[in-house]
């Protein structure tokens, strides 16, 4: 899911996108991955959490995902798993 919606965003059709869309778009990728990421890693499948979040952060590395993520891991148990290096 989060690969589909964030080429969509970034893809060739985005230029046709109203600039509104787009923001939207992007914040539903970056919300939902961010939410995903939670459940895998209190589910325990730390492998697939770093999987996603790496792939997050490389779609966008901003201050304000990065603390989204942070929260989410927090919540889940695992504020850690960013620090272990997720993203780097």
């Amino acid at each position: 899911m989060f690969e589909m919606t964030s080429a969509r965003i970034t893809g060739s059709a985005s230029a046709a996108m109203p600039e509104r869309a787009r923001t939207a778009g992007r914040s539903y990728a970056i919300s939902s991955a961010a939410q995903n990421i939670e459940v895998l890693a209190g589910a325990g499948d730390l492998a697939h959490a770093r999987e996603l979040a790496g792939r997050l952060l490389a779609f966008d590395g901003s201050e304000a995902t990065r603390a989204l993520l942070q929260k989410h891991l927090e919540r889940a148990g695992r504020a850690d798993l960013l620090s272990a290096g997720a993203g780097k």
